[in-house]
């Protein structure tokens, strides 16, 4: 039991779990799901920590999550919102949990508490990078330009300590996502040279993305550089041969 294999073991037990309550809902197996979790709450299974307290859910946290889609599959928000809001009293710094909960709200169309909740994932974890994005995707919706556009360069203006609690990807990986969202705005907003800086920024990390390519090649053709858009529409080709934009 306290051998290195079968801890390592058990600490796929909550990946495990979520994916598997995944399938039974993907199977329309509520009861089936709802009796698996039940279950595994009576085993009482004495677990080591998750391998990454800022990535990995806690096993008591990865039941709350699974009780959560579970409700979310039958359209019950307000018990998936709870057990979710359980999870985080658990483990606050989990991307997922706060993920499941913004998108949660957003299919029900409740940006406010969307809102609120993206703003809550910052106050408790000011590096976080979910909260940030979700801000800033939901201020755009709402309306609240400048507010989006804000969350999304404050999350880029954060130093070192952002690397910790955002595991899940490379954080260059997520920088280019920021830097990506901040071009799109800017290009919306008729803002093109700054469309262009967040978008070159993105393509240095991301040279292989074709939406940042198009969108760059977007604002260049908005300025008249249509030579400069030309080249950066042929690159959208060459990586996306289905964009029919780009010819």
């Amino acid at each position: 039991k306290n051998s290195v294999w079968e801890n390592a073991d058990l600490l796929n037990v909550p990946d495990a779990i979520i994916a598997f309550v995944d399938l039974l809902i993907g199977e329309n197996q509520f009861d089936k799901a709802r009796e698996f979790v039940n279950n595994e709450r009576k085993l009482n299974r004495e677990m080591p920590p998750p391998f990454s307290p800022y990535t990995a859910l806690s096993y008591e946290a990865s039941l709350y999550v699974a009780e959560a889609k579970i409700y979310l599959a039958n359209n019950k928000l307000e018990e998936a919102v709870g057990h979710l809001n359980k999870a985080i009293e658990i483990q606050p710094q989990i991307y997922i949990t706060w993920d499941i909960l913004e998108q949660a709200y957003i299919s029900k169309g409740l940006y406010r508490e969307a809102k609120q909740s993206a703003q809550r994932a910052i106050d408790l974890n000011p590096t976080i990078s979910v909260g940030y994005k979700w801000l800033s995707e939901v201020c755009w919706t709402l309306g609240e330009k400048e507010e989006a556009i804000n969350a999304s360069k404050k999350y880029l203006s954060l130093g070192k300590e952002k690397e910790a609690l955002n595991q899940y990807l490379p954080i260059d990986l997520i920088d280019a996502w920021f830097q990506k969202n901040l071009g799109a705005m800017y290009l919306v907003l008729g803002r093109y040279e700054e469309a262009i800086v967040s978008l070159q920024t993105a393509i240095n990390i991301e040279p292989n993305d074709a939406i940042s390519q198009n969108l760059l090649a977007r604002s260049l053709l908005m300025l008249g550089h249509r030579k400069e858009a030309i080249e950066s529409y042929q690159k959208v080709i060459r990586l996306d041969t289905n964009n029919s934009v780009a010819y």
